[in-house]
C-alpha cells in the first residue's frame, strides 16, 4: 500500500496526473492518493508519472504504508472529519 501526494503548479500537468492516479488507487485529499499495487504494477505507474511532469518544478512523494491488510487500513490512516474509503484489494487465486 502507497500513499501518492504531489505538488503540481501547472493545471494541465496536475490534471494528468491525478486521472492517473484515479485509474490506480483512490483520491484521500485534493492532492493525496493511496494506492494498492505490487512492484510490476507501481513501477509502471511511476514510469507513467514521471513521463507526465517537470522534474524541475513538479513533485511527487510516493510513501510506502506495507503490505496492505483491511483490518490494518484503519490503525495506518487517521481521518479528522469526513473520513474516506479504500477499495479493498482483491486477491484472485488461479
Amino acid at each position: 500500500m502507497f500513499v501518492i501526494a504531489y505538488d503540481i503548479p501547472d493545471d494541465g500537468r496536475r490534471a494528468r496526473v491525478a486521472k492517473t492516479l484515479e485509474g490506480y488507487g483512490d483520491r484521500l485529499q485534493y492532492s493525496v492518493f493511496v494506492v494498492i499495487a505490487g512492484p510490476a504494477k507501481l513501477v509502471r505507474l511511476q514510469d507513467r508519472l514521471e513521463n507526465q511532469i517537470l522534474s524541475k518544478e513538479d513533485s511527487i512523494a510516493v510513501f510506502d504504508l506495507g503490505i496492505h491488510e483491511k483490518q490494518r487500513m484503519s490503525k495506518l490512516v487517521t481521518f479528522i472529519g469526513v473520513k474516506r474509503e479504500v477499495t479493498p484489494a482483491d486477491v484472485i487465486v488461479l
